[in-house]
């Protein structure tokens, strides 16, 4: 089912996009990979919508995300419970969101394809992950995600 976001009509909103190449080289290694993102807020600075169409996964678990774009989320990867395919560089991954500005915050882990609550600075979000992939050696894989604020998506 597509989605849309909710009717924000009346509503202040800022928008800000990203688009960069990022400094490490992608799997097939030929090129950078792309580092994109963009987010909506509300008119006090909220987070209502973070869209993430690529993000690189670096071999130490991190996920690259636009410096200063989204400073309350931390996202880390992890194996997922799959092989890797032959003759291949990249294994599925599952995502790791945390809020970055609450030490010892629980993390909500999200494989590909589901969609789970994510609790940051007390506000809840859903997030959900269309592909995650990691790099078997020393290059990045690649993640795309989307984080809502609770109630701002509709489904068609």
């Amino acid at each position: 089912m597509p989605e849309v976001l909710a009717d924000l009509t009346g509503r202040t909103v800022g928008w800000v996009s990203h688009r960069e190449p990022a400094s490490c080289v992608s799997s097939d290694g030929e090129h950078p990979e792309l580092l994109s993102g963009d987010t909506l807020r509300d008119a006090d600075g909220g987070l209502l919508l973070l869209t993430v169409p690529s993000a690189p996964t670096t071999p130490e678990g991190e996920v690259l995300l636009p410096t200063g774009l989204v400073p309350e989320l931390r996202v880390r990867w992890e194996l997922a419970d799959c092989e890797r395919r032959k003759d291949t560089r990249t294994q599925g991954a599952r995502l790791r969101f945390e809020d970055a500005r609450k030490r010892g915050a629980s993390p909500v882990t999200v494989s590909v394809g589901e969609t789970k609550r994510l609790l940051l600075g007390g506000v809840r979000y859903e997030v959900r992950v269309a592909r995650a992939q990691a790099d078997t050696s020393d290059r990045c894989g690649q993640a795309v995600f989307t984080v809502f604020r609770e109630g701002l998506r509709e489904e068609l």
